[in-house]
């Protein structure tokens, strides 16, 4: 069990390094509160499919990439990644087949689209 622990731990700590580089390199196009980050999304995506405490913690490294790059109001709406990369590690961690069924594999995408687009 410790094994796993520490391979997440690391897993995160990847993840968390490309979340703080991505806005950092990558181009970006900033309108009003909003800021359009090319990959902005990997590193939380994958994330979620490690277990929602990497995905929590991979949120919190993005966050603080954009701490650096953007105002206060583009890393503040950064910050709200937290709730739907939980709501997705969730529903992964509870549903581990999902992307084995097509309907399923773009209901989940949909699904968190909603999320995201709520919050």
């Amino acid at each position: 069990m410790e094994h796993k622990n520490i391979y997440q731990l690391v897993l995160a700590g990847v993840l968390c390094a490309i979340g703080l580089v991505v806005p950092m390199v990558m181009p970006k196009v900033i309108i009003g509160p909003m800021s359009f980050t090319l990959g902005a999304h990997v590193a939380i995506f994958l994330a979620m499919f490690i277990s929602p405490k990497v995905a929590a913690a991979v949120c919190l490294g993005t966050t603080m990439g954009f701490f650096v790059t953007t105002p206060l109001i583009i890393a503040a709406r950064a910050a709200t990644h937290i709730i739907f990369a939980l709501v997705g590690a969730l529903i992964i961690r509870r549903y581990p087949n999902i992307m084995e069924s097509f309907v399923a594999g773009i209901g989940l995408p949909y699904c968190m689209l909603w999320v995201r687009c709520l919050w």
